[in-house]
């Protein structure tokens, strides 16, 4: 059930892949106007372009809401930190060593917060429309899963469309070896007078 009275103590438990365990944060209920303001930074125009700033937006909503850590959950130069006043291991700076050393987890918390699940992982139904058969690799890189007709890879299909040979600048004739005869091609520039 969602709570609908905001609060300063809303506590998201994470797994923590470099420290090797889970950590807890405290965050407060976004306002409104942050979830907007999260939504219209997650992207920036720059001339024709638009510039995905997602991780940035992540980063700065997280740290905007956290409003503490479990003790025990980060150290510095060894000894435990805290973000109550008055606790042991208590420091001021907690959380800007959060932001500078542990912004995966804030991007995370972020990232949950804001945008959280949307949709109900059974509510969507995927289809499968990849092509029956195999692409053809690109002339030259190799073997490729068997395609159609049974070509093995882009060299046997190549071989098989008997596309005319282009002319290198400058050159007049090219062959083309087809069931071991010589053909010779038009030549691809006229001559000056």
């Amino acid at each position: 059930m969602r709570e609908l009275k905001s609060s300063d103590r809303n506590v998201l438990t994470l797994n923590d892949a470099m420290g090797g365990g889970k950590v807890v944060f405290y965050y407060r209920t976004p306002t409104t106007v942050e979830r907007i303001n999260f939504t219209k930074s997650q992207t920036k125009r720059q001339g024709n372009k638009i510039i995905s700033r997602i991780a940035e937006a992540r980063l700065n909503s997280g740290f905007a809401i956290l409003t503490g850590i479990r003790t025990g959950d980060f150290a510095f130069d060894g000894a435990v930190i805290s973000s109550t006043p008055g606790e042991e291991g208590y420091r001021a700076d907690w959380k800007e060593l959060v932001y500078h050393s542990a912004s995966d987890l804030l991007m995370i918390l972020g990232q949950q917060i804001f945008e959280g699940e949307q949709i109900l992982p059974n509510s969507i139904e995927f289809e499968d429309d990849s092509p029956e058969e195999p692409v053809i690799a690109l002339a030259g890189s190799g073997p490729a899963i068997t395609g159609p007709a049974g070509i093995a890879d882009a060299d046997e299909l190549l071989d098989k469309l008997e596309l005319p040979i282009p002319l290198a600048p400058g050159e007049e004739t090219a062959l083309l070896e087809e069931k071991g005869e010589a053909v010779p091609l038009a030549s691809s520039q006229t001559s000056g007078s």
